[in-house]
């Protein structure tokens, strides 16, 4: 069995009550299940692999996001097991609801404005390069703009934050295709929306994505060289 490299993280925070402050950091993750993860990325590297490599950039998040001092919320896309990387933070963690993808994320824009937050940060799990530094920029970013977008360099993005939910942004958007982050530039245009751009970063769906990332080591390359 395949697992990943060991690796020092810092210790993370535990929970200790949400909003403490204005500012909501959301993530959006999967629990890792073999055979289910990351299958693009598993055709080029096996499924042992994929699954590994999903891990250690879950651990990554997971570091970004208490470094943050956000509070920060985890919604799962398929099932929240009992013990995980996340169940040891405290943090709490609710199940994604809606068909689309749109649906979810606006639905989670909903729950926490239910809970009185003003500036809300939705990313994604499956980005190498998010720090802390630029989730706090995207956060800041909303102290002066409506909407902030990262965007993802194959069309769509990785990051979104609004003040408040807007359903509209998320609706006839033609999701996993190149055209997501234009469709959803022209929703904001619409309803007259000031936006801003973070630096565009690349999500990690295949193996020509790992290198000069922190998993380059899952590279079939890297392994012969390792032996």
């Amino acid at each position: 069995m395949f697992l990943p490299r060991q690796v020092d993280w810092p210790q993370v925070p535990i929970f200790t009550g949400m909003n403490n402050t204005h500012s909501l950091l959301i993530l959006f993750v999967k629990h890792p299940v073999a055979g289910q993860t990351k299958t693009r990325l598993a055709a080029g590297i096996g499924h042992e692999k994929a699954l590994a490599a999903y891990h250690e950039m879950l651990l990554h998040l997971r570091t970004v996001a208490a470094a943050t001092r956000f509070d920060v919320v985890v919604f799962y896309g398929n099932e929240i097991p009992d013990q995980d990387v996340w169940s040891e933070t405290g943090w709490p963690r609710l199940l994604q609801a809606g068909e689309t993808l749109g649906e979810r994320m606006n639905g989670a824009f909903t729950w926490g404005k239910d809970q009185g937050y003003s500036q809300m940060v939705l990313v994604g799990s499956d980005i190498p390069g998010v720090d802390a530094e630029l989730l706090q920029n995207g956060m800041g970013s909303l102290e002066s703009h409506e909407v902030v977008i990262g965007p993802s360099t194959d069309g769509g993005y990785y990051l979104i934050g609004l003040r408040q939910p807007d359903n509209s942004l998320f609706e006839k958007i033609e999701w996993s295709t190149p055209t997501v982050l234009e469709q959803t530039r022209e929703r904001i245009a619409e309803q007259q929306l000031s936006l801003f751009l973070l630096p565009a970063l690349q999500d990690v769906d295949t193996i020509e994505d790992l290198p000069g990332t922190f998993l380059e080591h899952y590279l079939p390359s890297a392994d012969s060289s390792a032996s």
